[in-house]
């Protein structure tokens, strides 16, 4: 798909949106009109082009041009009238399209298109009388899907290890955290056995000192456990983020295109 195709696809979703608020006066609101307009007359268009009815999908995007005058529609017109075998016609608006955009966006599929029709005069009129028969010309991909797709498509070729990658940093978190409580824990371990092991001999084992050796032992036991819980929760949180990376970096995508004689099917991998 070029380019300026999905360009064009997301300006006409824009005029949607546009045309579904309101709008305070009655100027805005009849261009508004014109551009939804000009969006159902694309995906009509586009609906008879996948199924190889090229008149049909001609008259709508001439149409929907008038009201919108997105220039890849003359490049759209153009593609119909050469895949239904009027490479004279195509010329023409092959032409028209480069007049309105100089500089397309999709340069490279142009210049194949019209390599495609190279040698014929192109019409003059509506009425050109058909051109000998040719070759099939080469499948192309030209149209965007439904104007409601690129945004599903975007959603669903969201990152899908993010989930994976989230719970790698919660889990890393919580190790994290244990084990500062049992670096804390372990230092107030010390210092109570410290306090014990400094005392002179001969002193007599009074309450206080029993109260601090059991302090020390439970600080001792607790550095203990959350050190484990840090060590464990720090290496499924790697774990997590690790498998979330490679899910996110490995993808794998099939596009098929249709047209008359040829069909293709385009797998992609991204690893």
């Amino acid at each position: 798909m070029s380019p300026l195709a999905r360009a064009a696809a997301i300006a006409l979703l824009l005029a949607r949106t546009v045309a579904a608020q309101p709008a305070p006066e009655p100027q805005p609101l009849d261009q508004t009109a014109k551009l939804a307009r000009a969006a159902e007359l694309y995906d009509a268009g586009r609906r008879a082009f996948d199924i190889a009815e090229y008149p049909a999908a001609i008259a709508n995007w001439k149409e929907a041009y008038l009201l919108s005058s997105a220039p890849l529609l003359l490049f759209n017109i153009a593609q119909a009238h050469r895949l239904s075998g009027n490479c004279a016609q195509a010329n023409r608006f092959y032409l028209n399209y480069k007049r309105v955009e100089p500089r397309p966006q999709n340069q490279a599929e142009l210049d194949a298109a019209m390599a495609s029709c190279a040698g014929i005069e192109p019409a003059v009129g509506d009425a050109a009388p058909p051109p000998a028969p040719v070759e099939p010309p080469p499948v192309v991909a030209l149209i965007e899907p439904p104007l409601t797709v690129p945004a599903e498509r975007a959603k669903r070729d969201g990152d899908p290890g993010r989930t994976y990658k989230i719970a790698g940093y919660i889990a890393a978190g919580i190790g994290g955290t244990a084990g500062i409580v049992a670096i804390v824990s372990t230092v107030g371990a010390r210092n109570k056995a410290n306090t014990i092991e400094r005392l002179p001999a001969g002193t007599p084992w009074t309450p206080a000192l029993r109260q601090t050796e059991r302090d020390g032992k439970s600080a001792q036991t607790r550095a203990r456990v959350f050190g484990l819980i840090s060590v464990a929760a720090v290496a499924a949180g790697g774990a997590l983020w690790w498998h979330g990376w490679t899910t996110s970096r490995s993808r794998t995508h099939v596009d098929v295109s249709i047209g008359p004689g040829a069909t293709e099917v385009f797998l992609s991998c991204v690893f």
